[in-house]
């Protein structure tokens, strides 16, 4: 809806035939500061004799705006949770662009009301002294550019974090024993053993697993057999009980 201003309709108003015994009602303008839903409400209980005279109403309304009424839609745009404060600026930024003629305070004062009263952004408009809307602007992109510095600095952090932290894996490798030949090897000649015992199906979500990698252990995608930490479990476990010997190297071989 584009702005509506008085002086567009006063020739149409003056081509009105209003009913007999009509008389002008008095009205509190509306000058765009304030609620219009409840502007509208208070005309609609004013003229409430004449409610079934569409033109009547349409063009009498006009004379109760004072100026230049901001577009009803510019009150409705808020700051979803999710969303960034670039974003936010971009998507008020598209809707004032659809009103000819806006009030500029009434924009700054909906641009800032579209904030959570948390949000420290809300605050420094709330207390800055006469922010324009181009003001206000300027100091939103100075807490984007915060918000993805933070952001980037996350990331650092926790990537290096990770390569400080050793897995689960990485760590129990250095327990395990060491073999001359890959324990994928080892597996393929011990897994028709009668007391050879497969573990059971995985649980997983097949989806979420990484399809270019299989594992012989589990018979299923996910990971190799090489890096299978629970087939390294139960190998050990087999080479504590005698069973792998030949797969040792002579210094590391248990005793008869």
């Amino acid at each position: 809806m584009t702005n509506i201003s008085m002086s567009s309709f006063t020739n149409e108003i003056e081509l009105i035939d209003p009913p007999r015994g009509f008389t002008m009602p008095h009205f509190i303008p509306y000058k765009g500061d304030e609620d219009p839903d409840r502007h509208l409400k208070y005309y609609c209980s004013t003229m409430i004799l004449y409610r079934n005279n569409d033109s009547l109403m349409c063009k009498i309304f006009a004379t109760t705006l004072q100026g230049e009424a901001t577009s009803d839609h510019l009150f409705s745009i808020v700051k979803d949770p999710r969303e960034t404060i670039r974003d936010y600026v971009k998507k008020f930024k598209m809707e004032k662009a659809k009103i000819v003629g806006y009030n500029e305070d009434i924009a700054t004062t909906t641009f800032r009301n579209g904030l959570s009263t948390e949000h420290p952004l809300f605050g420094k408009l709330i207390m800055g002294e006469e922010l324009t809307l181009a003001a206000s602007y300027a100091l939103a992109e100075k807490h984007a550019l915060w918000d993805e510095a933070k952001q980037s600095n996350k990331n650092e952090s926790k990537k290096k974090h990770m390569e400080r932290s050793p897995t689960k894996e990485n760590s129990a490798l250095e327990t395990f024993t060491k073999f001359t030949v890959p324990i994928s090897q080892i597996l393929r000649k011990l897994k028709n053993e009668p007391w050879f015992e497969l573990p059971p199906p995985m649980k997983s979500d097949l989806t979420r697993l990484d399809h270019t990698k299989y594992c012989a252990f589990h018979q299923g995608p996910g990971h190799t057999t090489n890096g299978c930490l629970k087939w390294k479990q139960y190998l050990e476990k087999l080479t504590n009980e005698g069973r792998c010997d030949e797969y040792l190297n002579r210094s590391t071989k248990r005793p008869t």
